[in-house]
């Protein structure tokens, strides 16, 4: 588990010209009305096992060449249980 957070950095030598930096957030999800076919049993399941967010890690590596700078960045998400969220948070979500 992660908590909501950011850090950056460069990588060591011989590549000290690169840096990186990643952050970690939450990322809201709202719950999809479920189809008129699915039985009530299953629909109160699938409520009941709903989180209403997923973790996002974005990744982010800049550099500089001929004076010019570059980054690239990519993003993925993680299931809920990935992410770290203090109990207040937790609960005011099961409300």
């Amino acid at each position: 588990e992660v908590p909501e957070s950011m850090q950056s950095g460069r990588f060591q030598p011989p590549y000290d010209r690169f840096g990186w930096e990643w952050e970690m957030s939450k990322l809201s999800i709202p719950r999809p009305n479920l189809p008129d076919f699915i039985k009530e049993d299953k629909k109160r399941n699938l409520k009941k096992i709903f989180k209403p967010y997923m973790g996002k890690l974005s990744v982010t590596i800049f550099w500089e060449r001929g004076g010019e700078p570059f980054e690239i960045s990519g993003q993925t998400l993680l299931k809920p249980e990935h992410l770290w969220l203090p109990e207040a948070e937790i609960e005011q979500m099961r409300q």
